[in-house]
């Protein structure tokens, strides 16, 4: 049976485990830069958001799979919404700090602050009649965060409906770019079905290629009648906006100190002699990329450096198998990852600058002229630097001693966990 290479009591012989779910093996270790930041992941529940601390694995959902992420800002201050007030906004409730409120003619009011799954909310309840066409609750004032035009940036949150005998027929998220003197330059507005379920909603938004783009914004808005009455109850918990194509894991800034905050990239490097003698060998990986957008690296081995290395990363769903010798680069299509569903891949490398690899049980491909000799390290859903970030998660990592045979490496490759 091919998964007989991961039975216990035969890999101290054959082979090495360095991730499973759940676990990272002596001696892989991750490190992960944040200061004054918590960074977050689902917890084995798959509903509950836990809190991680620096260089602390993220083993994420149901699935407990080793969550590896690329660095990323929410630039959101207050993405808790401390120092929200309860009572009526003007009239002894006050927004959280740094929100603004545009009511359209509607009277808000903070009902109750709290948490639910671990996300701390703002229930607020907007009732009365409307003298405007939206109701709008921005997240951070209009100077704070800085853009340029062309940028694409990704904004969310969790939203619930608690009550809404008469709500409004749309609910919007809203991102905005605006010139230096804080005048809006464009609003992208992207509907969303909110329900009773407290859940996460998130958007992307690709800002003007034209004007002077210098701030970007990010709101809540709906859609309303002028003259028309209006009362629903709704929370909203963790809005976050990062410089992205797509939204990543909540990151949040220390309770009581509301700021930018930066998670940095999940970084896990693993000495490759300690496992593949003369640092030849097959690596055995599985896993999940949620999201297939821009450049994904699935994992790299190098020799100190981008410019002598064998690489295996997605262009959107494209997989590739990649070497470079001397900065010299040359590849082979390798098949097509689908988002949210699990990879397995087999990848053999010999002392001869060649490497081979198997995707989900596929036909081996190659690449020859890479490296001979200094590989010394796998880096694990990276580049040098975090660059290209799988994003993603990985089941399983370990390792032959031995360059298998390009006819074995599919069966390999479907017999990973």
């Amino acid at each position: 049976m091919i998964r007989g290479h991961l039975a216990p009591g035969i890999l101290g012989v054959f082979g090495q485990r360095l991730v499973d779910t759940g676990q990272l093996r002596p001696p892989s270790a991750l490190t992960r830069a944040q200061i004054n930041t918590s960074v977050t992941a689902l917890g084995a529940d798959g509903v509950t958001w836990a809190s991680f601390a620096a260089n602390v694995p993220r083993f994420t959902g149901t699935g407990q799979r080793l969550l590896i992420g690329g660095q990323r800002t929410n630039s959101v201050r207050n993405p808790r919404g401390e120092s929200a007030t309860v009572g009526t906004i003007g009239s002894g409730g006050a927004m959280p700090t740094n929100y603004s409120l545009n009511a359209g003619g509607l009277a808000v009011d903070i009902v109750a602050t709290g948490t639910t799954n671990g996300v701390s909310w703002v229930r607020y309840r907007a009732h009365g009649t409307s003298t405007s066409t939206a109701l709008i609750i921005t997240f951070d004032t209009t100077f704070a965060i800085p853009a340029s035009a062309s940028q694409t940036w990704s904004g969310s949150w969790f939203y619930r409906l608690v009550d809404a005998p008469l709500p409004p027929l749309s609910h919007f998220t809203r991102i905005s770019s605006r010139d230096s003197g804080g005048a809006a330059l464009a609003n992208g507005s992207v509907a969303f079905t909110p329900t009773a379920t407290f859940q996460r909603f998130d958007r992307a938004q690709a800002l003007s290629s034209s004007g002077s783009t210098a701030y970007v914004t990010f709101a809540y808005s709906t859609s309303n009648t002028t003259g028309a009455a209006y009362d629903w109850t709704f929370e909203i918990g963790w809005p976050q906006i990062e410089l992205g194509a797509f939204a990543s894991t909540p990151i949040l800034p220390s309770i009581g100190t509301p700021a930018a905050s930066t998670r940095g990239a999940d970084s896990l490097a693993i000495g490759l002699r300690n496992f593949l003698p003369s640092a030849t060998g097959t690596l055995l990986m599985s896993g999940v990329a949620p999201v297939l957008s821009g450049s994904h690296t699935l994992l790299q081995l190098h020799a100190g450096s981008d410019a002598n290395r064998f690489l295996v990363v997605a262009s959107g769903t494209a997989l590739s198998l990649q070497r470079s010798l001397a900065g010299a680069s040359a590849s082979v299509a390798a098949g097509n990852l689908v988002a949210g569903q699990v990879f397995r891949l087999a990848l053999s490398v010999n002392a001869a600058g060649r490497a081979a690899m198997s995707l989900n049980g596929a036909a081996a491909v190659a690449v020859t002229g890479g490296p001979t000799s200094g590989l010394a390290t796998i880096l694990l859903g990276s580049q040098l630097g975090g660059a290209a970030a799988l994003h993603g998660e990985v089941s399983h990592l370990s390792t032959l001693p031995h360059v298998a045979a390009d006819a074995a490496l599919p069966g390999l490759a479907n017999g990973i966990p």
